[in-house]
């Protein structure tokens, strides 16, 4: 009987050890999405410059639930999962109508290339100071799993109307997974006992690139906002 009751006594304990140690929480990020292209060296610089000067950042967001486990005072481990919606756009062309004005005729054009993924952050965190409002910097990898790769067409047209045409980008061979590299520093702000809002300004950036091959290839990167609770 001693020995259930102490048994007993001692999973009551480590129970509670792991409650003060395990933390649960959700995070929202408005981010700023562009590439970073390459080039193999098949096709000419003046070419590839050209579509760098093109490609321009968009507007973008990801969010994901993570589990922080805390090591000790300083050090802590996160993981979660969740969803990225990045990608760039070629910005928007006008006045393409050269010859005697149609009203049927495109007047711009815009490109749009849509990257949908799940993410799945694996993070350290290392608190810079032990109050309970604080900054700290954060890093590690995030392993992506495609969901869709959007090509997305907007056509304006010289009588004022619009068009937008949305499909999958079959042209080039994404990579199923790709990994990120992902670096923040943020504050930790102190609601209650037990609840705490967070800001992180974060970059991230794909480590390999998004087609498995090509002459001209890109990585995408995204600098945002997060904006978490966490439950201690």
């Amino acid at each position: 009987m001693k020995q259930l009751l102490f048994l007993l006594s001692l999973f009551i304990s480590l129970s509670l050890s792991a409650q003060n140690k395990f933390h649960f929480g959700a995070v929202v990020s408005p981010v700023i999405s562009g590439n970073i292209l390459s080039n193999d060296g098949t096709v000419p610089g003046t070419v590839a410059e050209t579509f760098r000067g093109l490609e321009k950042t968009v507007f973008g967001y990801t969010g994901y639930m993570f589990t922080q486990y805390k090591i000790n005072e300083k050090w802590s481990i996160l993981t979660g999962a969740g969803y990225a919606h990045t990608g760039y756009t070629t910005g928007k062309h006008s006045n393409l109508v050269f010859a005697q004005p149609e009203p049927s005729a495109i007047q711009s054009v815009r490109f749009s290339w849509i990257h949908q993924d799940i993410i799945l952050p694996v993070l350290s965190r290392y608190n810079l100071t032990k109050r309970k409002n604080k900054f700290y910097v954060i890093g590690g990898l995030t392993p992506l799993l495609k969901l869709g790769r959007i090509k997305k067409q907007e056509s304006g047209y010289l009588d004022g109307s619009s068009i937008t045409k949305k499909e999958e980008d079959t042209v080039a061979d994404y990579r199923k997974i790709n990994l990120n590299g992902t670096i923040g520093i943020g504050y930790d702000l102190q609601l209650a006992s037990k609840t705490s809002l967070f800001f992180q300004p974060t970059f991230d950036c794909n480590l390999l690139d998004t087609a498995k091959s090509g002459s001209l290839n890109r990585k995408i990167y995204a600098i945002g906002l997060n904006i978490g609770v966490r439950i201690d």
